[in-house]
């Protein structure tokens, strides 16, 4: 599992950092019985201007896994509580990424 940081006008610090590769793995390991199924997971932050609240932080968190792309997205003041936002949202789309079946379309002559 490779974990990707892309940043747009916020500085991402170590601590931040391992922050969020700890809940980001901890979540992978309880819902993944094999974690190498992950392909990749790119972590976005930025700054947006919302019309009533002025800066608040945004964060995008995408999960490619085989044949789907989990999407969670997140505004809050806070980076820290953007993020925890967005994790009972990953978790309502892993546990129906994890009961989808995916059938195998063959033809059989």
């Amino acid at each position: 599992m490779k974990i990707k940081f892309l940043t747009k006008d916020v500085k991402l610090t170590v601590s931040l950092k391992v922050y969020i590769e700890e809940k980001i793995q901890s979540l992978m390991e309880t819902h993944f019985e094999n974690i190498l199924e992950i392909l990749e997971i790119h972590i976005d932050f930025s700054v947006d201007h919302h019309h009533r609240h002025g800066k608040v932080q945004r964060i995008e968190v995408m999960v490619y896994a085989p044949h789907q792309i989990l999407r969670a997205e997140e505004f809050a003041n806070d980076v820290y509580s953007a993020f925890d936002g967005i994790i009972p949202k990953l978790e309502t789309q892993i546990e129906k990424y994890k009961h989808k079946s995916f059938s195998k379309n063959r033809k059989i002559k």
